[in-house]
């Protein structure tokens, strides 16, 4: 799904309305989906968590935090700080997620006035020996590369294991 702007205030982020109306068609269309997803951006001003600040909220804001969830769990963040205790990025991180609650059940309630049945769709074969082989060969390296501190090496290190098993598995 691509979620085109056609207009904008410059003051109020295009991003958490595009995404709730990306989950909405997802959740009631017969695709495959395990939603819905809603979003919120955290910001904090004079002390306080404000969620979906305006641009000029944030420029006074010392955390730009964005969140996405569902009902039961935060998928995704991303984001910044000023110098901000972890506690209290904990704290934004609760708040933003109760913030989003509603917009999830507005999606349940939309899906089930108008949603379609969710089409089958049948999963590929796994071929045991060909997984067995990628475990055998990718394992011990790729643990070894996830414990790489700094994420370019690590991806790097990663993007060549995947170089030297792919041929490998596949003989």
């Amino acid at each position: 799904m691509i979620a085109t702007v056609l207009s904008a205030d410059r003051e109020n982020d295009p991003d958490v309305v595009a995404m709730l109306g990306t989950s909405i068609a997802l959740h009631v269309s017969d695709i495959p989906f395990n939603g819905p997803l809603a979003g919120v951006r955290i910001g904090r001003v004079d002390g306080q968590w404000v969620m979906n600040p305006t641009q000029s909220q944030l420029e006074e804001s010392d955390v730009d935090i964005f969140l996405s969830g569902s009902r039961d769990a935060i998928v995704m963040v991303e984001g910044g700080a000023q110098i901000v205790p972890e506690g209290e990025i904990l704290e934004a991180l609760f708040a933003g997620h109760e913030a989003i609650q509603p917009l999830i059940q507005i999606q349940e309630q939309i899906r089930r006035e108008i949603g379609k049945p969710k089409r089958h769709v049948p999963l590929a074969h796994l071929d045991e020996a060909v997984a067995s082989r990628v475990e055998d060969l990718a394992l011990t390296k790729l643990k070894q590369a996830l414990e790489i501190p700094e994420k370019l090496e690590r991806y790097k290190r990663i993007a060549e294991v995947k170089g030297e098993v792919v041929p490998q598995a596949l003989t």
